[in-house]
């Protein structure tokens, strides 16, 4: 699961963005919150166009990648405001998205498998 992964991860790298500078702020935030928010916006658009021409019941991975391409938009903002504000970030949003996740991992492989 690469939110539960990254969650892990971003723990760590919180301690050392606070310490850095807006530059490097907006170039570990497009890396990460924001190529996960474009990957699963690009997995859902693509799963709606498959559905659309196959016919297979696509609804509940689509919901849950728009789901996570809008949480980690929102995520993006809320470390924007945390490191602006010297504050502490609330991960649990990471919990939820891992979540969002399997259920729309397992909802793919019902359909094709």
């Amino acid at each position: 699961n690469p939110f539960a992964k990254f969650k892990a991860r971003f723990e760590t790298d919180l301690r050392w963005l606070a310490d850095e500078g807006l530059e490097t702020f907006h170039a570990y935030s497009f890396a990460t919150l924001r190529q996960f928010g474009a990957c699963y916006e690009l997995a859902a658009t693509y799963l709606q166009w498959l559905q659309e021409r196959t016919g297979k019941a696509l609804a509940g991975p689509v919901a849950a990648f728009t789901d996570l391409a809008t949480g980690a938009k929102t995520l993006q903002f809320h470390l924007a405001r945390a490191m602006a504000r010297k504050k502490p970030l609330d991960l649990s949003a990471l919990d939820l998205m891992a979540a969002g996740w399997r259920c729309g991992l397992e909802s793919l492989r019902e359909t094709f498998l």
